[in-house]
């Protein structure tokens, strides 16, 4: 009982801290991207 307990809460925390990760490097990569569009955007203005 106990030791299934803890490899319950292993995983659960595990499970936890890939969501925490993956949110993080969305975001992330979500910033970088609009960033990126907006100098592309940019570049675009000043061309026409």
């Amino acid at each position: 009982m106990d030791v299934s307990l803890a490899r319950i809460t292993t995983i659960f925390s595990i499970a936890i801290l890939i969501t925490i990760a993956l949110i993080i490097f969305g975001s992330y990569k979500y910033l970088t991207l609009k960033k990126r569009h907006k100098a592309l955007e940019e570049q675009l203005n000043k061309t026409t």
